[in-house]
């Protein structure tokens, strides 16, 4: 086991936690070691999971029926691994009282538009293990259903998130959720927002090129940790329940800049080991704006614009902006019609 030091001084010194962004069990205790209070999960983490550690999971999914096809043999397996880690660490959920300890869920991600589709399988997921966190995509539809899910006192983290005002959408769909759970006497579930940072940056870097902007790259991988900074500042501001996380970052300086705010970093194996080059004395920079000239040359990419301001992508919009198709189609490809045929 490698003892992280950053993530350690992190978890113990600040009011950030991180979760473990991989499926794997082993890599999912080291993790615990360092800090972490909660696993990420999605189709394709699990799809990679399940082809990387063959001979771990066939002894657990032997009894999978061949007559089982389609969606419903991509959810018993998303269950059977997904289960598996909510094990590992549910007794940081026991501890904690149900505030960490949790392991993601996602939803089918080509029902990405089907909000009554999302809410049934959303129900089923919920029923899995007490520290379940359901996995929606934040689309116009999905929003609904987060409302529903809220409403009937369910954990739901809001993923395929790119901009601010996707940040925004959630926090005020989760208030009406909450105020209709509260009404009936329900205890709520939390709700986290998701800012994929590094997808949002190389979506970026190619768009930067296409509009013939002024970005550098140095400048264009401060994108995605400078939108995460104007969410996390309005969150504040506003008072907004839900918590951000910061995931599918791609350097640990990426970390580093977002350390000690009240949010959430989903990190892989690789970003762990990035941060361990990270030099002491460690800092909390999260309130540390982006320098100025280096946001004016963003703001000459037209979607850093739609991602950055608070008005920058309308409700239909959410679905349709690059970087959220590019993903919902991978973990749709790569990772959840993978899981339909497996030992088929």
């Amino acid at each position: 086991m490698t003892e992280n030091a950053f993530l350690r001084w992190m978890a113990s010194n600040t009011k950030s936690d991180w979760w473990n962004d991989s499926g794997k069990p082993e890599e999912i205790k080291t993790a615990i070691s360092n800090g972490a209070t909660g696993v990420t999960l999605n189709p394709l983490l699990v799809n990679r999971t399940l082809l990387e550690l063959r001979d771990y999971w066939k002894p657990k999914l032997e009894h999978l029926p061949k007559s089982l096809t389609g969606s419903k043999r991509a959810e018993e397996i998303v269950r059977i691994i997904t289960c598996e880690a909510a094990s590992l660490v549910e007794p940081i959920y026991k501890e904690t009282g149900g505030e960490l300890g949790y392991v993601c869920a996602q939803v089918n991600p080509g029902k990405a538009y089907d909000s009554e589709y999302m809410f049934e399988m959303a129900k089923r997921f919920n029923s899995w293990a007490p520290n379940i966190a359901v996995k929606l995509p934040i689309t116009r539809a999905a929003l609904d259903t987060l409302e529903e899910c809220v409403a009937i006192g369910m954990t739901i983290v809001m993923t395929v998130g790119y901009s601010v005002s996707q940040s925004i959408a959630v926090a005020e769909r989760y208030e009406k959720g909450l105020a209709r759970a509260e009404a009936n006497g329900i205890r709520p579930g939390k709700c986290f927002s998701v800012i994929m940072i590094g997808r949002l940056d190389e979506y970026l870097k190619e768009a930067a090129i296409d509009n013939r902007a002024k970005a550098t790259e140095d400048d264009i991988f401060q994108a995605g940790v400078t939108v995460t900074k104007r969410a996390y500042s309005i969150y504040k501001k506003k008072g907004y329940k839900p918590k951000l996380i910061a995931s599918g970052l791609r350097l640990g300086a990426q970390v580093a800049n977002l350390a000690g705010g009240d949010i959430l970093f989903s990190l892989s194996p690789n970003i762990q080991e990035q941060v361990l080059k990270i030099q002491e004395p460690y800092e909390e920079k999260i309130d540390i704006p982006t320098d100025k000239d280096v946001v004016d040359r963003l703001m000459t990419v037209k979607d850093f614009v739609k991602a950055y301001e608070p008005d920058g992508l309308s409700l239909d919009e959410y679905i349709a902006f690059p970087p959220a198709q590019r993903t919902l189609t991978q973990f749709n490809e790569v990772g959840w019609l993978q899981m339909e045929t497996y030992g088929l």
